[in-house]
């Protein structure tokens, strides 16, 4: 019997084929791709405004692989909720894990207002500068104020004056600028000498003060002060006298009067009820609030050149003082110093040299408020405090 060689090699080609696709079978089974996973939660709010960045785009997988954002890094998102951020992920071994997708929803929100606290200030009076009393608004967030008026400013008489407060935020990408206004009134205080002349007034820490030189003629009593014009006379004066810079009645308005030391002294009283003449322990405690010597004078002179000269070195009268410069008159009966000095007489004798009295001088070209003490006949300015 002859048996044909193709059937004999059938059953041997039938077994390879069946072992052929077997052992593939087998090899597609070892390397089915895994889904990577993929971690990236809901990010927390933004504003509008604020750019998309690695905050928010934030997405991480079990293996390596590259990241594709949409909406990408740097888009500014319009406001809403539940915005849609989409990443599409390929991992770097394509050959065992598939390419991934992941979604997420933000919130984006307007900028928040900022809550300044500011109440209307108590009533000041007339000559008191604006201070941090004032100017003293709160916010809820940090952030920086700035005051209009500034601190510093000397308000006219007035009822319902607006201060006004402009607020910068520290974070500016979640919170807007803010403005609030206040009102304040502006109350004349005043007090009156003998002869009916006003003078405002001022409180600088716990002193109240004159914002004006005495122009007074009379004691508190009535008896007339002595007007000596004649220089000479003035030179052997042992009693009280009292002049108008350059014996110009005219500078008695803005200056004030200049009087020699034995008008402080007199017992019939220069001063208007409930005030006096400073003693020189009251212009150092003066001077040591307004910060000490090197810088009080500035702090009490009036700013500006309407009445000092040049350069009236750092005048800014944070203090309310108002000092002008008044000039003076000498011992000999000589006039000097208008628009560079003022000098104000205590009521303190100097205890080692009888024929002198401690002052207080401010000058145009130093910051300092000055002490020491001259000749009882000088003819100076006074400023009175309150007792």
């Amino acid at each position: 019997m002859i048996i044909s060689k193709r059937l004999f090699a059938f059953p041997f080609i039938l077994m390879a084929f069946i072992f052929m696709f077997t052992n593939s079978c087998k090899k597609d089974e070892e390397i089915e791709k895994k889904d990577p996973t993929i971690t990236w939660a809901n990010p927390d709010d933004i504003t509008v405004g604020t750019p998309l960045s690695a905050i928010q785009l934030n997405a991480t997988a079990d293996v390596e692989g590259t990241f594709v954002y949409s909406p990408a890094i740097g888009t500014v998102l319009s406001e809403g909720a539940n915005q849609n951020l989409k990443v599409d992920f390929t991992p770097t071994d394509a050959v065992n894990n598939n390419i991934a997708t992941k979604t997420v929803t933000i919130n984006v929100v307007a900028k928040r207002d900022p809550t300044i606290t500011w109440a209307n200030p108590d009533d000041i009076t007339v000559g008191t500068p604006l201070s941090a009393i004032q100017l003293n608004a709160t916010a809820d967030v940090e952030g920086t104020f700035v005051y209009s008026p500034a601190i510093g400013t000397v308000l006219s008489e007035g009822a319902n004056q607006n201060l006004k407060v402009d607020f910068t935020p520290t974070d500016a990408v979640n919170n807007n600028t803010a403005t609030k206004t206040v009102t304040i009134n502006v109350l004349a205080s005043t007090v009156t000498d003998y002869d009916g002349n006003v003078y405002y007034t001022v409180k600088i820490g716990t002193q109240t003060w004159m914002v004006e030189n005495l122009k007074v003629t009379h004691y508190s009593n009535g008896d007339p002060i002595a007007n000596i014009t004649d220089s000479s006379a003035w030179t052997s004066l042992s009693s009280g006298a009292y002049c108008w810079y350059n014996n110009d009645i005219a500078n008695k308005t803005t200056y004030g009067a200049l009087y020699n030391w034995f008008t402080v002294n007199d017992s019939r009283n220069i001063a208007p009820t409930g005030w006096h003449v400073p003693t020189y322990a009251d212009w150092i405690i003066l001077n040591q609030y307004l910060g000490g010597y090197e810088v009080a004078g500035g702090k009490m002179k009036e700013s500006g050149l309407g009445h000092w000269a040049e350069p009236n070195a750092g005048a800014d009268n944070s203090s309310g003082f108002t000092a002008l410069p008044s000039g003076l008159r000498s011992w000999d009966g000589t006039f000097y110093n208008l628009f560079y000095t003022c000098t104000f007489w205590s009521a303190t004798e100097n205890a080692d040299d009888v024929s002198r009295a401690w002052r207080n001088g401010i000058y145009h070209n130093y910051p300092n408020s000055l002490p020491g003490d001259d000749l009882k006949r000088y003819g100076f300015s006074i400023r009175c405090v309150k007792d």
